[in-house]
């Protein structure tokens, strides 16, 4: 689904698009996919193609644009195998996917959503925040905060309101990894060095997504620079035996 809107502050238009990936098995055994989508762009004066990664199972994404569109179409050269719903909607929840909790180190998330009528009210509907961490909803932003008692993966929702009558709602599913430590190759963070480590190197190198943190993580091959060759080694590494990611000096 997806809205436009004009953000006076930036005197800009701007355009939300929300993605949700819904499996018709249980998610425990089958886990969304993160990828690079097409998102094409249609305005009276011509279309426009950007590119967006698809990191969460419910995420928004909030782009610059020219002017108001007339239509959004993803995926428009049908690279996902997917069936593909437009809905319609004119608020949502646009947090960026949660980073990884380390266990015992200090933790800090804000919460936004745009669209819709301020203020928001946020509700958590299912699932669970990480032991350790709280969520104040008291303020203009809820925040998810505090240090991490207890290493795990945690899930949970979040139900957004506006103050409008009648009230606009949306969901919002996150996912919080706390882990002890992070190690080589684990670029994005989950406690696990596999293929997608080598997409989020991949996603980084050709179409501007985000940075491993620290950089030097996505080094595994201690060439001093993070770039394809780095993914290559990954993937050797996950289906052909190849060496483990190396901790650089």
């Amino acid at each position: 689904g997806w809205f436009h809107y004009y953000d006076s502050t930036s005197q800009s238009d701007k355009l939300v698009v929300k993605i949700t990936q819904v499996q018709e098995q249980d998610p425990y055994y089958y886990p969304m996919f993160q990828m690079p989508l097409d998102l094409l762009v249609m305005y009276p004066s011509g279309d426009s193609t950007y590119v967006v990664f698809n990191s969460a199972t419910s995420q928004a994404f909030v782009l610059d644009v020219p002017q108001e569109p007339t239509a959004v179409k993803l995926d428009p050269d049908n690279w996902v195998l997917c069936t593909i719903d437009e809905i319609s909607f004119s608020m949502a929840a646009v947090s960026d996917p949660l980073d990884t909790a380390h266990l015992g180190q200090s933790f800090y998330k804000e919460f936004h959503a745009v669209g819709g009528t301020k203020p928001y009210s946020w509700t958590r509907i299912g699932g669970q925040f990480p032991y350790g961490l709280t969520f104040d909803n008291s303020g203009e932003f809820p925040v998810l905060s505090g240090v991490p008692t207890y290493s795990s993966t945690f899930n949970f929702t979040l139900e957004i309101t506006d103050s409008s009558d009648p009230q606009n709602a949306d969901t919002a599913s996150y996912q919080v990894i706390v882990i002890e430590e992070s190690f080589p190759g684990d670029v994005n963070d989950d406690g696990n060095v596999d293929v997608s480590d080598a997409v989020y190197l991949i996603n980084y190198a050709f179409a501007g997504g985000p940075a491993p943190d620290p950089l030097d993580s996505g080094d595994v091959n201690c060439d001093l620079n993070v770039d394809v060759s780095d993914a290559v080694y990954i993937i050797n590494y996950a289906f052909a035996g190849g060496p483990p990611p190396q901790n650089c000096d």
